[in-house]
């Protein structure tokens, strides 16, 4: 277990599975992991889409920063927000025409 507002990691979530479906216009697959490390609680969220392109890795989580041309560039950065604010920590991995996974950790709580 984790210590987190269920709604606001719901929508940080919901933010990550919504882009990843968005990479994939064609259909595609997301994979969703889950794992304990060291009382620490590992999400993985991966998807088979196009990827991230290597310029824009490090400004994925910029306020206003997007690949696609909808959106409000908004969706990342908030989603970055919210997982700090609870303790966690984000970071992407991407290969371009393979996909793109997310990688979140919470420092887990005793029960």
């Amino acid at each position: 277990p984790i210590s987190a507002d269920r709604n606001q990691i719901s929508q940080a979530i919901t933010n990550i599975v919504l882009n990843a479906i968005q990479a994939m216009p064609g259909g595609g697959t997301i994979s969703v992991r889950t794992s304990l490390r060291q009382q620490t609680a590992h999400i993985e969220i991966a998807d088979s889409g196009a990827g991230v392109p290597p310029e824009a890795a490090d400004r994925i989580f910029n306020v206003y920063f997007s690949t696609k041309t909808e959106g409000t560039g908004l969706g990342l950065s908030i989603t970055k927000r919210i997982i700090e604010e609870h303790g966690g920590a984000i970071s992407m991995k991407s290969v371009p025409g393979e996909g793109t996974t997310f990688l979140i950790d919470f420092p887990a709580t005793t029960v």
